[in-house]
């Protein structure tokens, strides 16, 4: 019997939708569902996902809402939605870390 293509993983299905896309749209798009994690948590866990391939930075955070959304999920009664946004919080400060030290030194040395 001829196999068939399998479908990639829904993870990396994931991957795909958010590579290339800009983050604050990706952001945004993901709001709603974050928003409803309580009744939908596996919508929840896409978008969170999809927000963990894209390239973040502080404004778009700040701009888009996203930020406040996702740290008000780490106390979410789903386990596995609090565990991913702890995640990605952690992630993001890392990320505003490197880059506000990156202005620091851009500015000291111009």
């Amino acid at each position: 019997a001829g196999r068939g293509r399998m479908s990639p993983p829904p993870f990396l299905q994931v991957v795909r939708l958010a590579r290339g896309a800009p983050a604050a749209d990706v952001a945004r798009a993901a709001l709603p569902a974050l928003e409803a994690a309580d009744t939908d948590p596996a919508a929840a866990l896409e978008h969170l996902r999809k927000l963990a391939c894209v390239s973040v930075r502080r404004a778009d955070l700040a701009s888009t809402g996203v930020g406040a959304a996702v740290r008000r999920l780490k106390r979410c009664r789903h386990v596995d939605v609090a565990v991913s946004a702890h995640r990605l919080v952690e992630k993001w400060k890392a990320v505003v870390t490197r880059e506000i030290q990156g202005r620091k030194a851009g500015a000291a040395a111009g």
